[in-house]
């Protein structure tokens, strides 16, 4: 569209997107005056340490596309350019990229940022919500996002497979074709498109389907940090885990985990929360989940918020060694609560059969959350008699 408009295309380097300050003066020097980035790499051009807001002051119209949008980037940008606006861009290459857009400015930011849209479908285009028989899904309820319409591909080159696969028959209109997206949405009472990430995203935690973008969008609206991203892990115990990822390398942990518990259900609350400078990315420009997914975790990373205090006696040092076997946690302090260490239910009746294994002492659910700190269960354990089996 912007060449058959008159419009001269950029295509830049990865060595200058990568570099927020050098690609600003581009934009700045080249007169660019549309500009379609990622949420991930425009976030680090507008957080960068030497911004300056004369250099996307050319910019006319700002389009964020290919992953979730972060609500307070778009606040911040409206923020420095009031006559502007953004597009919350949607729609996979198999639909010609664009096929869903929500435009918004400084006069519908805060309904937009209150309920992140990502709008209606572009003329000629259709959007389905569709459950696993095809059935369409009312207002409200969820769903696949499936696309129709003249941008639809023909297909894939060579993978008749796939093909059959993600392009399916229209139920509605004979002739016609329906592209199966992969991510999963719902329509608003008002008509608008919501996008809660890709289905392939969802994992199981404890028995629960976890959403991670869910997770995802919380942590972003505690205002605590710029971005995020939650990926899911397993320990060497073969339990798995989340682990949380943050831009923001001053972010208070203890503030951020008090946020999530009281926002969150315990088995979504992430166990890990790591600092990094930038999420990595992919070639494309989008968070690199794979490389997350095998990052080498820490102690502090691996949940601890407490300064470590070693054992003192010798039932102290027996829970300690079983807290760390049963969380996959070294070393562990005295004084931190076994929940912020990702501790559960599950988890706990381990420890239970370990100390009645091992201390031949008899501890029930209930009294193991009244104490689950090592001192403390220490302390209250000395004063019960051993069962002597």
């Amino acid at each position: 569209p912007v060449l058959l408009c008159g419009g001269c295309l950029h295509i830049v380097s990865k060595d200058l997107y990568l570099s927020p300050s050098d690609l600003s003066r581009y934009v700045q020097s080249a007169g660019i005056s549309f500009l379609k980035f990622t949420p991930t790499l425009f976030s680090m051009l507008l957080n960068s340490a030497d911004f300056e807001p004369s250099w996307l002051s050319g910019i006319r119209i700002l389009m964020l596309g290919g992953e979730m949008i972060h609500v307070k980037d778009v606040g911040r940008f409206l923020s420095l350019y009031p006559d502007k606006y953004v597009l919350n861009s949607y729609g996979p290459a198999e639909a010609t990229a664009g096929s869903v857009y929500k435009r918004i400015d400084c006069h519908n930011y805060d309904s937009f940022a209150s309920r992140v849209v990502i709008g209606s479908p572009i003329p000629n285009m259709r959007a389905y919500i569709l459950d696993k028989h095809h059935h369409v899904q009312p207002a409200g309820l969820p769903g696949e996002i499936y696309l129709s319409g003249i941008g639809l591909s023909a297909g894939y080159y060579h993978r008749d497979d796939l093909t059959v696969a993600r392009f399916i028959e229209h139920p509605f209109y004979p002739g016609e074709r329906l592209y199966a997206t992969g991510d999963l949405g719902k329509y608003t009472a008002s008509g608008e498109l919501v996008c809660f990430g890709r289905s392939d995203h969802q994992v199981k935690i404890r028995g629960y389907r976890v959403e991670l973008s869910e997770i995802e969008q919380c942590i972003i609206s505690s205002g605590i940090v710029q971005e995020c991203c939650v990926v899911y892990r397993t320990d060497s115990a073969g339990d798995g885990f989340l682990a949380a990822f943050v831009t923001d390398e001053n972010v208070d942990i203890i503030q951020l985990r008090g946020f999530l518990e009281l926002n969150l259900p315990d088995y979504m609350v992430p166990r890990s929360v790591v600092r990094l400078v930038q999420l990595p990315l992919t070639a494309n420009g989008k968070t690199d989940r794979q490389q997350l997914g095998v990052y080498e975790l820490g102690l502090e990373e691996g949940g601890s918020v407490a300064e470590y205090v070693a054992a003192s006696g010798g039932l102290e040092l027996e829970l300690q060694r079983i807290w760390e076997e049963v969380l996959d946690v070294h070393p562990v302090s005295v004084t931190e609560n076994f929940f912020r260490l990702g501790g559960h239910s599950l988890k706990a009746l381990r420890v239970l059969n370990a100390v009645s294994r091992d201390l031949e002492m008899k501890l029930t659910l209930n009294e193991f959350f009244r104490y689950p700190v090592i001192r403390d269960l220490s302390a209250y354990l000395s004063g019960k008699d051993k069962v002597g089996y």
